[in-house]
């Protein structure tokens, strides 16, 4: 799990099934920007000496079929026969870069983060001209603990395609997290600007203003997730501590007062 640590209420942020949520992510954009161009393997696949993700090369060895068969197994969960397709896939198609790619998504969910890490680095040694893999190997790394290396992944991610929220949210929260609050600030707001809706965008923004002592600017993003998600209480007491350090006590009382889970004792 990412978490978020600085001088404001913290929240885990769950990470869920990385590629279900990229590729909801590249369907949300898609539906919002009919101009989009989608940088993942099955909107732009990429001429290259190996092919290894490009789906409009010929394929008579069969190992496009594996996979698709091994995503529809992963997506009910069965994670060991979705894995056997994976695998035959890469014993005709040894540079089948996507293959090895959809084994780290099994293996980490299935919790085998050592064996996910390595997938990903193979996926991108045979080709590195897509963000996902960077970003999930970014992901698992944080998780680890071993921040730079998240950190380096993550830009690396964001620079294969910057029209994604989602690389651009997660190297914020990580930057947030290691006490780069400027570096994570910008980060940050080009991710609110692509996904202007996202709460969780808007708390760890709000928090990287707060490290930064800009509460003022902070505020209307805390008010913005309270307007609504009213029972987030993380972002209230972040709201309530950016008007007491501005002197604000009677509107930080009136915020604690509509505090759903409040108590005497609570900062």
């Amino acid at each position: 799990m990412i978490v978020l640590v600085s001088l404001y209420a913290q929240d885990d942020i769950p990470l869920g099934d990385l590629a279900r949520e990229s590729r909801a992510q590249t369907e949300a954009l898609r539906k919002s920007n009919p101009n989009w161009k989608s940088r993942t393997w099955e909107e732009n696949g990429t001429q290259n000496h190996t092919g290894g993700w490009d789906e409009s090369i010929p394929d008579p060895t069969g190992a496009k079929e594996m996979v698709d068969r091994g995503l529809a197994l992963d997506r009910q969960e069965r994670f060991d026969e979705a894995l056997s397709e994976y695998t035959r896939a890469i014993g005709v198609r040894p540079n089948y870069a996507r293959a090895y790619y959809d084994i780290g998504v099994v293996k980490g969910e299935q919790g085998k983060t050592a064996e996910a890490i390595v997938a990903y680095r193979q996926a991108i040694a045979l080709d590195g001209t897509h963000w996902m893999p960077f970003y999930n190997l970014a992901t698992l790394l944080s998780n680890l603990g071993q921040y730079d290396e998240a950190i380096a992944e993550y830009k690396r991610a964001v620079a294969l395609d910057d029209t994604n929220w989602l690389p651009l949210y997660s190297l914020g929260t990580v930057l947030l997290k290691t006490g780069h609050a400027a570096e994570a600030e910008d980060v940050l707001r080009k991710a609110l600007h692509l996904s202007p809706d996202s709460l969780k965008t808007m708390m760890n923004l709000g928090n990287a203003l707060g490290d930064q002592r800009k509460f003022e600017e902070a505020i209307p993003y805390f008010r913005r997730i309270l307007d609504t998600a009213p029972d987030w209480n993380n972002a209230r007491q972040s709201l309530c501590y950016s008007l007491l350090q501005l002197g604000r006590r009677d509107e930080a009382a009136r915020v604690r007062a509509e505090w759903p889970s409040y108590r005497p004792n609570q900062p």
